[in-house]
């Protein structure tokens, strides 16, 4: 678990009744998984500059508009 996990789990759990374990609340919730678009896109970043790679720029590219939309459709999905 990383720090900021432990950090939104016990401030979840200090909002809560005792009584009610925040297993129990969570138990059952939907998870939502997100590939980092911003990370693709700086990996992308640098692929610009290194001319060896200009066949494998434009695959990349569509992987990351890939991921930005599945990231956009998360986030709708996640608010709706």
């Amino acid at each position: 678990m990383t720090v900021g996990t432990d950090y939104a789990l016990s401030i979840l759990s200090e909002s809560r009744p005792r009584t009610l374990p925040l297993c129990i609340v969570l138990e059952g919730a939907p998870q939502f998984f997100l590939n980092n678009p911003i990370a693709l896109q700086r990996k992308y970043i640098k692929l610009m500059g290194d001319p060896n790679m200009r066949k494998v720029r434009a695959e990349f590219r569509k992987g990351v508009k890939a991921g930005e939309q599945e990231a956009l459709e998360m986030l709708v999905d996640l608010f709706d």
